[in-house]
């Protein structure tokens, strides 16, 4: 099991620690990297399968997971740093399959939140509770969620990774009469669509070819019309 960037070793053990154990590689959501063989010992494991296992470890060199198993059947490296976590579970990262966005504030919801500073804020607290990824359903101005990709993709920011679609919807209809208004005034702010008119099929294939030409992999269709 690999991980080309995880979650600091560094970071307090105070919540549930965290790492995936799934394809899925996320950014770091603290940029240090470890010279050195660390083990995490003497904890609970949540494989992923159904299976847990007790009394286990997992040794990290640098930022890439080298072993897991039962403490007592471990090779562990001469010089290891030793972290005992007695009481802790690992467990595989969580995934929100929908979710807005930007607009939640600390203590307010909106498009007065919406902001790439918000935005970077929101995958931080994703990922400080133990997700490896969010996907923003449609509510997203597509310039500044290529931007926070691409800022992720180069290692820039991290927290959970960030996926989102492109907004559609037939004419009069789309998000609820209250998300409607905050989308649009996020589409005012910004000066460009996040829910895309259909009025037709030809409307239909031009929106999917323009959002595919822009690298979106995913679409967002409203069919409710309230």
């Amino acid at each position: 099991m690999n991980i080309s960037h995880g979650q600091s070793l560094d970071r307090p053990c105070s919540i549930l620690l965290s790492i995936l154990f799934t394809l899925l590689v996320i950014p770091s959501y603290a940029q240090q990297v470890s010279t050195e063989d660390t083990l995490l010992e003497h904890l609970r494991i949540i494989v992923g399968d159904g299976g847990i296992l007790t009394d286990a470890a997992v040794l990290f060199r640098n930022d890439t997971i080298v072993a897991v198993g039962q403490v007592s059947d471990m090779e562990i490296p001469a010089g290891a740093r030793r972290v005992d976590l007695t009481g802790k579970t690992l467990m595989p990262t969580m995934i929100d399959a929908h979710a807005h966005l930007g607009y939640e504030g600390l203590s307010s919801w909106g498009a007065q939140n919406y902001t790439m500073e918000n935005l970077i804020e929101n995958l931080n607290i994703y990922a400080y509770y133990g997700f490896g990824a969010v996907f923003s359903a449609g509510s997203d101005p597509a310039s500044m969620a290529l931007e926070l990709q691409n800022l992720q993709e180069s290692g820039e920011i991290g927290g959970a990774r960030f996926l989102f679609a492109a907004g559609m919807a037939p004419p009069g209809q789309g998000p609820n009469n209250q998300f409607l208004v905050e989308s649009q005034a996020v589409e005012q702010a910004v000066g460009t669509s996040i829910v895309h008119g259909l009025a037709s099929e030809t409307d239909a294939v031009a929106e999917v070819q323009a959002a595919a030409g822009q690298g979106i992999r995913f679409i967002k269709l409203w069919v409710d019309d309230r």
